[in-house]
């Protein structure tokens, strides 16, 4: 048998159909354009924690947790005492987010007990990240039992974890998550068609099929096509990579690679995609530099990127769409240029790649992320990145405007905080 009969031996089996269906299930965060949002899973868990919050589960997904630290160990260091974490079945909490930029701590006064975690989804780690935040728990919580749990979709040890600290950290996957809290919504008085109910339901089933890659029944289905067609599962696992990145080259540039040698074409089919290169120039921008590559240490990660100016704009300023690790939007200001002047005190200047400089008025990514991981990038997500790209070009010729008024030809700090997003240059 042929590869291509394979191929279509493949598409036509009802395992392949079944699993189909799953992509196409209704998804509220995919509608809402947050899958992958690492502070909307955040505010999401930390509600679910609060007992106080109206979710219905009341103390049971807290309780749940502490049962779960009870009986693990951590990657570091002594664990904490099993009657400590049983200490605290009950007790009131303080939920807090984004607390000396950890993502969630949870503090139990009353027993002086601190939590900290840090959720990772797809992003990687800060320098020495986890590290600090076992320093800052030791100086915050002097006198606590502390300890950090660090959450992943697979449960993995960090990579800036201190192993002499003695403040534990304990990895905890999505999976476990996803266990505690259907056992929470099957042994709580929650109401199963309360609103609430039926958000937390859609939350489990996002993070299965999303975050961890499937539940029982998907794995099921996987390996009964896998069975029966290993040939063609092995076709495409082993071209998985170069779709992803002949789909973002497309999506980015409407890449010729579509009619690429030996790339199977039907010539009835008209691909209508409209690449943000073209948006862009549609809606008045100049293209100044363009560049696709794939990186040799993560070759399943290629790196897209264009960089946009108004015509009227002087060179140095830009804005620049890009697919990295995650797809985003910045602008930025390239060192030597008329708009970037060092001795702005106000201003705290991070340097990124190829002398581009970004002022950095608050330490997160989110005003830059549109989606992360940029691989999930799709025809929904050019009009976005468009339109923030327009957003940032009207504040910039505002700023032009006013500066065509003025004796000095510098950005000021404040109108400068006003414009420039920041860009932590080991994540962008």
């Amino acid at each position: 048998m042929t590869k291509t009969n394979d191929l279509e031996t493949f598409q036509n089996c009802v395992e392949f159909n079944a699993l189909c269906s799953y992509s196409h299930q209704f998804d509220l965060f995919k509608v809402m354009g947050v899958r992958g949002k690492e502070f909307v899973y955040s505010n999401i868990l930390a509600s679910l924690l609060n007992k106080k919050e109206p979710h219905g589960l009341g103390d049971s997904f807290i309780n749940a947790v502490m049962e779960h630290l009870r009986t693990v160990d951590p990657c570091n260091g002594t664990r904490i005492q099993c009657a400590v974490f049983q200490s605290a079945f009950g007790k009131d909490a303080k939920i807090s987010r984004e607390l000396n930029y950890i993502d969630i701590v949870i503090d139990f006064p009353s027993i002086k007990l601190v939590i900290a975690i840090e959720n990772k989804i797809w992003a990687g780690e800060q320098p020495a990240q986890i590290k600090r935040y076992q320093e800052t728990l030791k100086k915050k919580y002097p006198t606590y039992n502390q300890c950090l749990i660090f959450l992943t979709p697979s449960g993995r040890n960090p990579d800036t974890i201190d192993n002499t600290s003695s403040v534990p950290v304990y990895c905890v996957s999505y999976t476990v998550i996803i266990d505690l809290l259907k056992n929470c919504l099957l042994c709580s008085t929650v109401d199963r068609k309360s609103d609430a109910s039926v958000f937390i339901k859609q939350f489990i089933k996002h993070l299965e099929v999303f975050v961890c890659g499937g539940n029982s029944e998907i794995q099921e289905l996987c390996y009964k096509i896998f069975s029966e067609n290993e040939a063609a599962y092995k076709y495409i696992v082993n071209s998985y990579t170069h779709c992803v990145s002949r789909k973002i080259e497309d999506l980015f540039f409407q890449s010729p690679s579509a009619c690429s040698q030996g790339a199977v074409t039907n010539p009835t089919v008209t691909n209508k995609i409209i690449s943000i290169e073209e948006r862009a120039k549609q809606e008045g921008f100049q293209v100044i530099d363009k560049k696709c590559e794939c990186v040799p240490k993560t070759p399943d990660i290629v790196r897209c990127s264009i960089d946009l100016k108004c015509p009227e704009w002087p060179d140095g300023l830009g804005i620049k769409i890009y697919k990295y690790g995650w797809f985003g939007v910045f602008p930025y200001v390239k060192k030597g240029s008329t708009f970037f002047n060092s001795d702005l005190k106000s201003v705290d200047w991070v340097k990124g790649e190829e002398d581009l400089y970004y002022a950095l008025p608050i330490n997160k990514h989110e005003d830059r992320c549109i989606l992360d991981p940029g691989n999930d990038i799709g025809e929904e997500h050019i009009e976005e990145a468009i339109t923030r790209a327009k957003e940032y070009a009207e504040e910039i010729n505002k700023i032009l405007g006013a500066m065509s008024c003025s004796v000095s030809p510098v950005i000021t700090a404040s109108i400068t905080d006003d414009l420039i997003v920041a860009a932590e240059s080991v994540n962008i």
